[in-house]
């Protein structure tokens, strides 16, 4: 799935996405449910469909690739109030393939957030609960040629009190900055 939408046809419909009662995107936080639910994009025939729990939402798009994109609602609306809030963007990039979601230059992955993606809007479930996948497995290279040097022993003189005025005569008394009567 891949579309653009005008931010003057979004900004106008995000209060829809907030949960029924609530007017602020810090408020809708507390409501739990909302907080875990999962939005579903689907772009086809020239038009974005955000549906959720509470609500449909169709709004004109520029289609590039056809396809069904399931995202945590809460970040969605995060995400998108933030950029046209913030940065004041004029057009909202939505680009999701099975390895990563894409909002307006911001990159998701399936390993940090639950997120299915469907190429064909036909086939595609109405609901989905998508699980968090593991992270692929970080790759070391334990070769001796990127081992660091082992750092050389400091030897230092053991301090005695003989050090310690020898150190205290090499260093000149400081005079009063102003004078004490």
């Amino acid at each position: 799935m891949k579309c653009s939408v005008l931010e003057t046809d979004f900004a106008p419909i995000f209060q829809k996405l907030l949960p029924p009662g609530v007017v602020y995107l810090s408020k809708a936080m507390y409501d739990e449910q909302w907080v875990e639910d999962l939005v579903r994009l689907e772009a086809d025939n020239d038009t974005l469909t955000l549906k959720t729990r509470h609500t449909t939402i169709t709004l004109p798009a520029k289609i590039e690739r056809r396809g069904v994109a399931f995202f945590p609602l809460h970040h969605l609306a995060g995400y998108t109030n933030h950029m046209l809030e913030y940065f004041g963007i004029t057009e909202l990039r939505f680009d999701a393939t099975p390895d990563c979601f894409q909002i307006a230059g911001w990159f998701h992955t399936p390993d940090k957030f639950r997120m299915a993606v469907f190429d064909d809007p036909a086939t595609a479930p109405m609901t989905c609960e998508p699980q968090l996948q593991p992270a692929p497995p970080m790759e070391f290279d334990d070769s001796p040629r990127h081992a660091k040097p082992a750092a050389r022993p400091v030897r230092r003189k053991p301090v005695t009190k003989a050090s310690n005025d020898a150190a205290d005569a090499k260093t000149e008394p400081q005079g009063l900055l102003f004078d004490v009567t």
